[in-house]
């Protein structure tokens, strides 16, 4: 006998990369019963940011009162491909303006990157060696959701 699509189930968005897991079948009839471990791994995307750069054209830092694109490369160092990522800086210091804060990305396989380009104006306030603190939020399908933690850039005056 053959049951197409007879059993399903559903694993949470958080679960880690390659995390093992067990399910048992229990199979009963008039006849026999027996159950059956059934082993399972599952596997998620891990975003990691590789490379962040302020494309200034100069010094590569923002300068104060400076504005200029921001260039962040995201990972996907994990065994599960995404889709429909929507990522999403804020700013967390008050000297920085993100004039573009948001992005997407169509589809990112297991161990591929890909580089987004957002745009940010430095505070004419910061100090000396300022590091400018930036908060990343990724939301995909399947409710994948992960923040990352902050990409900071030094201001020189």
């Amino acid at each position: 006998m053959t049951l197409t699509d007879a059993f399903s189930f559903a694993v949470a968005p958080t679960v880690p990369d390659n995390y093992s897991f067990t399910l048992m079948l229990h199979v009963q009839s008039q006849e026999h019963s027996f159950q059956r471990a059934l082993v399972l791994v599952a596997h998620a995307p891990v975003f990691r940011i590789t490379e962040t750069r302020f494309s200034d054209g100069d010094n590569g830092m923002p300068d104060a009162g400076e504005s200029a694109d921001m260039v962040v490369t995201f990972k996907n160092t994990g065994s599960a491909k995404v889709s429909s990522v929507n990522v999403l800086l804020t700013s967390i210091d008050t000297n920085l303006t993100l004039n573009v804060n948001s992005a997407n990305i169509n589809l990112l396989k297991p161990d591929s990157s890909k580089t987004l380009t957002f745009h940010a104006t430095a505070g004419s306030s910061a100090s000396f060696e300022h590091l400018y603190q930036i908060r990343s939020d990724l939301v995909a399908n399947n409710n994948y959701t992960i923040p990352i933690r902050c990409i900071c850039f030094p201001v020189r005056l």
